[in-house]
């Protein structure tokens, strides 16, 4: 008599529902870590275009800006026109790179998220997630700007700000449940 090799119909299904199980637990875990990721990416976008804007006005000495627009979910790197009007990206303005948040996930918004205050500023945060006058931040050809932050978040509520002190150092931290990191 020959005997024969593989497995059961009972064994199959066993190993089909424990890995069922374990994906049930995992889905959750793995949707947390890829909107987190998605965040990130965003906030480093953000932070490369404000570095952009200040390296460009040095060497151009024409202002460039950033105008984050949380109603169109979305921030404008842009060139003041010859003009010299900033129109927010319209009229003369050359725009360079034009960021909608839901090119980095879905979920990711303008705000603090579960941050329970601003980060490094006695301003208060507008409607367009920010502590920037006119939601912008422009340079002077010597790398100077305004100070103020923009802030990033997504659905679990995790925080980003990205910002410039007056002395146009840009920087970026995260909201670490109790502190800004």
């Amino acid at each position: 008599m020959r005997k024969e090799a593989g497995f059961t119909l009972a064994e199959v299904l066993i190993v089909i529902m424990l890995i069922g199980i374990l994906g049930a637990f995992a889905l959750p875990a793995i949707n947390q870590w890829r909107d987190g990721f998605n965040l990130r990416g965003a906030t480093a976008s953000l932070y490369s275009d404000i570095s952009a804007a200040r390296l460009q006005t040095i060497k151009d000495k024409e202002t460039h800006v950033v105008l984050m627009d949380s109603g169109a979910g979305r921030w404008l790197l842009y060139n003041v026109g010859d003009n010299g009007i900033d129109e927010d990206g319209g009229g003369d303005d050359e725009v360079l790179q034009d960021r909608v948040l839901t090119d980095f996930g879905s979920g990711i918004a303008c705000g603090l998220g579960d941050a329970s205050a601003e980060y490094d500023s006695p301003k208060t945060i507008d409607a367009n997630g920010t502590t920037y006058a006119n939601s912008r931040v422009s340079f002077t050809s010597m790398g100077v700007g305004n100070a103020g932050y923009f802030y990033l978040t997504n659905d679990h509520g995790t925080a980003f700000a990205v910002g410039t002190l007056a002395s146009g150092v840009v920087r970026s931290v995260q909201w670490l449940g109790t502190t800004w990191q």
